[in-house]
Formats: C-alpha cells, structure tokens, sequence
C-alpha cells in the first residue's frame, strides 16, 4: 500500500477558503451555485499548478472570466 500524501494543510486551505468567499461576495454569486463550482475549480487547479500566494490567486480568479459571462460576452 502507497503512503498517503497531503496534498495542502489547514493554512492552505483556509487561504484558499478565503480568495473563494471574498469573490463570491465580489461577484454576488452563490457558493453552492454552478460558477461557484467552476470558480472553487479555478482556485484549486491554480493552487495544485504552484500558484500558492493569496495575492496571486486572488488576482487570477479576479480576472478570471467564468462561463456564463464569457457567454454573455460573445457577439451575436
């Protein structure tokens, strides 16, 4: 049996929490809805790639367009 690797600690995971909440508040979505979804997936896939300072992913997710406003955005 392999040993059980952790990927981040309690400090990670509340910063990660935190950049998460404070833009769901910024862009008055829901925690529980689909770009809740997709946002929580945007701050994990940056912070497993290396991005890990709470600047930095507070400034990608920021300027970070979620499907439905890329969607809204589209020329028709």
């Amino acid at each position: 049996m392999f040993p059980r690797k952790k990927v981040f600690g309690s400090v990670s995971l509340s910063m990660m929490r935190r950049v998460y909440s404070n833009e769901c508040s910024r862009r008055e979505i829901k925690p529980d809805s689909d770009q809740g979804g997709e946002l929580a997936s945007v701050i994990l896939q940056a912070f497993l790639g290396g991005l890990t300072d709470e600047c930095e992913l507070t400034s990608l997710v920021r300027n970070h367009r979620l499907a439905q406003e890329r969607a809204s955005h589209v020329a028709v």
